[in-house]
C-alpha cells in the first residue's frame, strides 16, 4: 500500500509580518511595570491536529465526535527492534494514545497479523472491557518493513468498567430467534457446547417448522446512544417455514443484542460467519446493512 503526501507551499508568516508594518516605538515616559509580564496565550492550549503534527503524524479523517479515525505517518516512527508485530503495533498506539484519550486506553488484544507481499505488515487489534470485545472497536495498523509506523484506522477508547453480564448465551440466542421469527415461533431446546476463543457454541434441537444448524454467541460491548453497554453478539443459521425469513439454506443470521428496552434496531442480517470485513486494509468495514439487532443485557428475555 503506497501512501502519498502532497506538497504544500508554506510562506514564512514571521517574514510577512515583519514586512507588513514598522515596529511601534514605546513611550519613553511610560516604562511600564517590569513586574507584570502579562498573562499571554496559554502555552498548554494545543489542538489535536497540532499535537498530531508534533508526534510526526497527520489525522486524515475523524468520526462524528471529532476523534481521529484515520492517521498516517508524516515521519515514520521507528518500531521496537526484535519484537512481534503485535508488540510493535501496541508500542506505536501507546505513543499516539494521547490523540484519542487523556487517561489510560482500553486493553488491546491481537485478532490478526498478516505480512504483505512488499514486506509490510498489517496488524488488527480489538479493544476489550472486562474480557468482552468492543463491537466495532477494531484498530488496524500498517507497519513498514522495518516496523516503523505507517498508518492506523479506528478510534482508541478510554479505559472503563461496566456491570457484569446478567444473561446467558442460551437466553441471547432465544431472544434473537424471537426477533427473527416472532414470539410464537416453535419452542427449541438450547444447550451450551464448547468454546472457541470468545465464542460460546450453542446446540439447538430442531422441529419441522424451524431448524438451526449452527449457532454461537459471545459477550461484547456495544454503543447505544453514544453510551457503552454490555451486549451479546449472536450468529445463527436458521431454516424456517416463514417465507422470506431464514428460509435460504446456508444463510447466516448475524445479530448483535445490546439489551435496553425500547432500543431495538433491526437491519438486514449479514451473510457471513466472521466479523466485519474491510474493503481495504485500513478502511472502515464495508456493508452498512450488516449492522443488526440491539437489545440490552439487563432486558428480561422471553417476557
Amino acid at each position: 500500500m503506497r501512501l502519498r503526501l502532497g506538497k504544500f507551499a508554506v510562506p514564512s508568516l514571521l517574514f510577512v509580518a515583519a514586512c507588513a508594518a514598522p515596529p511601534i516605538a514605546s513611550d519613553p515616559g511610560d516604562p511600564g511595570d517590569p513586574g507584570d509580564p502579562g498573562t499571554g496565550p496559554n502555552p498548554t492550549s494545543i489542538s489535536v491536529d497540532q499535537l498530531a503534527t508534533n508526534l510526526g503524524v497527520s489525522i486524515m479523517a475523524k468520526d462524528a465526535h471529532g476523534a481521529p479515525r484515520l492517521i498516517r505517518a508524516i515521519v515514520p516512527r521507528a518500531g521496537l527492534q526484535g519484537a512481534t508485530a503485535s508488540a510493535v503495533a501496541r508500542d506505536h498506539l501507546a505513543a499516539l494514545a494521547q490523540l484519542w484519550v487523556k487517561g489510560a486506553p482500553m486493553d488491546l488484544v491481537e485478532t490478526s497479523s498478516q505480512q504483505l507481499r512488499n514486506g509490510a505488515t498489517f496488524v488488527q487489534l480489538a479493544q476489550h472491557v472486562n474480557g468482552a470485545i468492543v463491537d466495532g472497536g477494531e484498530l488496524r495498523m500498517l507497519l513498514h518493513v522495518d516496523g516503523s509506523f505507517a498508518a492506523v484506522s479506528g478510534t482508541l477508547l478510554p479505559a472503563t468498567t461496566l456491570p457484569a453480564f446478567t444473561s446467558s448465551p442460551r437466553e441471547a440466542l432465544g431472544h434473537a430467534l424471537d426477533q427473527q421469527f416472532g414470539t410464537t415461533r416453535p419452542a427449541l431446546a438450547i444447550s451450551e457446547g464448547g468454546t472457541a476463543g470468545d465464542w460460546q457454541t450453542l446446540q439447538v434441537s430442531s422441529t419441522p417448522d424451524l431448524r438451526v444448524d449452527e449457532a454461537r454467541a459471545r459477550r461484547v460491548v456495544a454503543t447505544v446512544d453514544d453510551q457503552l453497554t454490555t451486549a451479546w453478539e449472536v450468529e445463527a443459521a436458521p431454516h424456517g417455514a416463514h417465507p422470506g425469513i431464514g428460509d435460504v439454506a446456508g444463510s447466516m443470521v448475524h445479530v448483535r443484542l445490546a439489551q435496553t428496552l425500547g432500543q431495538e434496531h433491526l437491519h438486514r442480517p449479514g451473510q457471513q460467519l466472521t466479523g466485519g470485513v474491510a474493503e481495504h486494509l485500513l478502511d472502515l468495514p464495508v456493508g452498512a446493512d450488516d449492522a443488526a439487532l440491539l437489545v440490552h443485557d439487563q432486558d428480561p428475555f422471553g417476557g
